[in-house]
């Protein structure tokens, strides 16, 4: 009971904390039987919160068991079914527990549980998969070997992949693969038990990878999120894509990362440049405090006074909206992340706290608000309407401060085309310069993946 209701509170919470959540193939998630669920964790807590959001069963997590030194966390944490976990990392000596948890872990499975864990062993928010360590692969295995392989386990990888996960309304694409059969795996255990587990995680591995936008440096990493971000508005209008489309936004990353893999192996040189020319780019368009973006825009002047137009239409009849949903929510809008900075300084916690901490404000401040307007109207129905417009003018007047800030950088755009049109129109050139030999770069790599294995 208390499971559902967290999950229920949870569920709304990344409603609103995203603007966007895709789920790419939910109907690989298994309706029933034994499941183990694999992720990789870009994002400490936001990560279980959101798988377990997506899936219909209940779901237990496995948690690093340094959590559960505190006797009340511990409590609190069977109501989140949590399972410790004890890692050589922590140097906390308890090790030797890990046979009572995979013991838990097997009784959970063979009673057609769901367990869910983060192979990595590690949060780090980076584009590109950690090595994983094989305790997924032995559990599932062990499951299968204690019922003479007829359990049914199955593994499911889910990748994660956020625009950013420690921003309010940004997306989250949710990639869901197709689950692997553990028994699948019977004779080989039973050949060689510690070859099975090999295999399987390297199998494991590789599906995940597949799910993921997987990026081993950090300036390829760099150079990838550089180009997407420059090619993807060009690519859409190209290919004629709808900007929405998040399962084509991610295979354009996902090429993309390729390619620039391929040229940092391949074709050292050409990568060094690649990144040099980008970058000082970049840095150009921020000296002159240019949204880059912006650059694809502004050379069709003729669309800029349309867009001004419209977007005063909607500065000036949505300020009512504005100020309302402003007023009611505005304590929270502040108070929020003060709180996580007090909190934590850590980036992979930002997210999830600043999402729970708002969280529980809302139900107090939305709570306080509905009895003082109860008080006052005595009237169930004009108290429910009044609070359930509290969330929507408060996302609303969100969405108008970031119009608002993307309006003043427009009229910034304008000001500065005019007052240094030869530089901004170099810019521009430079910048379609650059386009041309992305797609000569492509063109290189297609041809290089016909002559042999490279995966497109």
């Amino acid at each position: 009971m208390i499971y559902k209701i967290i999950k229920t509170l949870i569920s709304i919470s990344l409603w609103v904390f995203f603007r966007k959540r895709v789920i790419n193939h939910r109907e690989h998630i298994p309706a029933n039987g034994p499941l183990v669920i694999l992720a990789n964790h870009p994002s400490t807590m936001l990560d279980p919160f959101i798988i377990a959001s997506i899936v219909n069963r209940p779901v237990y997590f496995l948690a690093k068991g340094a959590m559960f030194k505190n006797k009340f966390a511990a409590k609190i944490f069977k109501y989140f079914n949590m399972i410790p976990v004890y890692r050589k990392q922590d140097g906390d000596g308890d090790m030797h527990k890990n046979e009572q948890t995979f013991d838990k872990c097997f009784e959970h499975l063979e009673k057609n549980g769901v367990l869910l864990m983060f192979p990595e062993g590690i949060s780090i928010t980076e584009r590109k998969l950690k090595p994983l360590k094989t305790g997924a692969a032995r559990i599932a295995l062990g499951a299968e070997a204690r019922n003479n392989f007829i359990l049914g386990v199955k593994i499911l990888n889910i990748g994660l992949n956020y625009d950013n996960p420690h921003e309010f309304r940004k997306d989250i694409f949710v990639n869901i693969g197709m689950p692997l059969e553990v028994n699948a795996y019977s004779k080989l255990y039973l050949e060689e038990s510690s070859g099975a587990v090999k295999v399987l995680t390297e199998n494991i591995t590789t599906q995940l990878t597949s799910l993921i936008v997987d990026v081993k440096e950090k300036d390829q990493e760099e150079l990838t999120e550089a180009i997407h971000n420059m090619y993807k508005q060009t690519y859409q209008e190209e290919e004629n894509i709808d900007k929405k489309d998040k399962l084509e936004d991610f295979n354009l990353f996902k090429n993309i990362s390729n390619i620039v893999t391929y040229f940092a192996k391949n074709n050292t040189e050409k990568f060094r440049l690649m990144y040099s020319r980008i970058m000082t780019y970049l840095d150009t368009c921020k000296r002159l405090d240019i949204e880059e973006q912006q650059l694809n825009a502004i050379k069709s002047k003729k669309s800029l006074p349309k867009e001004m137009s419209l977007a005063i239409f909607r500065f000036i009849f949505g300020l009512p909206l504005f100020l309302y949903g402003f007023v009611h929510n505005y304590l929270v809008f502040v108070i929020t992340p003060k709180i996580t900075r007090m909190i934590t300084t850590e980036l992979e916690y930002k997210g999830p706290i600043n999402m729970l901490i708002g969280m529980f404000l809302y139900i107090i401040t939305y709570g306080v608000l509905g009895v003082f307007v109860f008080h006052i109207t005595t009237s169930w129905t004009a108290t429910f309407l009044y609070v359930l417009s509290l969330p929507f003018s408060g996302l609303f007047s969100h969405w108008y401060i970031k119009s608002a800030l993307l309006m003043r950088d427009k009229w910034r755009m304008i000001k500065i085309f005019y007052k240094k049109s030869s530089l901004i129109s170099k810019l521009i050139i430079e910048r379609e310069e650059i386009i041309k030999d992305l797609s000569k770069a492509k063109e290189e790599y297609l041809r290089a993946a016909l002559k042999t294995d490279i995966i497109i």
